[in-house]
């Protein structure tokens, strides 16, 4: 039997985001609360904690990346702009990893909310299949990242993308990176990135100048 109802949206991305670290569905999830109520026993679930979630996340990464092949493909650089520090820290091999974790454990204690472009998807699905080898660990965690309470997807409208061709064009950009950029500039926010251009040519800070100034 099919059902419709109607809940609120900060809910639903909780509820995605937990499922997705369990490897369930909402249906799934949603089927076994009833259940539980029926049964009498259901308890009230407290508000998520961004922390809580970032551990959660962090341990489904490790657990993914133990499980890769023992010797996946080098990476030459680092991935860019915030989706490099998601990446860095889902991975605890990666050289920017504690630094990384550092950084989110600190953003996700003060609760400071994150705004990620849609691309950002794109690069840290993609990113973390290459290096774990593994596309449904790497789905899982992209999702799970996207439902967390901290972050906002900011989908891609036409200002944004004028904005990053001209910020792209002036500082020869890459045009991923140039889409973070434009989007930084469109709401004042601060920039951090582990990636040398986007530090250099569009004043984003690495995790690390950040803890600095803002520990």
């Amino acid at each position: 039997m099919k059902a419709t109802i109607d809940i609120p949206d900060e809910l639903y991305r909780q509820v995605k985001a937990r499922s997705a670290l369990q490897g369930k569905a909402v249906r799934e999830v949603t089927v076994e609360l009833y259940e539980r109520w029926l049964a009498g026993d259901a308890a009230a679930a407290p508000a998520p904690d961004p922390q809580r979630w970032l551990s959660d996340w962090l341990r489904e990464a490790d657990a993914a990346v133990q499980a890769a092949p023992a010797a996946p493909p080098a990476r030459t650089e680092l991935l860019r702009v915030d989706a490099s520090v998601w990446v860095g820290a889902a991975d605890a091999s990666d050289p920017s990893s504690a630094e990384s974790r550092i950084f989110l454990s600190v953003i996700a204690t003060r609760r400071l909310p994150v705004t990620l472009p849609s691309i950002a998807r794109i690069e840290v699905a993609c990113a973390l299949a290459r290096r774990l080898r593994d596309t449904s660990a790497a789905l899982r965690l992209a999702d799970a990242l996207f439902a967390s309470p901290l972050v906002r997807e900011r989908p891609l409208d036409s200002d944004t993308v004028r904005k990053a061709i001209t910020l792209g064009t002036q500082s020869f950009l890459r045009s991923a990176d140039a889409i973070y950029a434009a989007l930084t500039d469109q709401l004042g926010a601060t920039l951090v990135a582990w990636d040398d251009e986007l530090v250099q040519r569009a004043g984003a800070m690495t995790p690390t100048t950040w803890l600095a100034t803002n520990g």
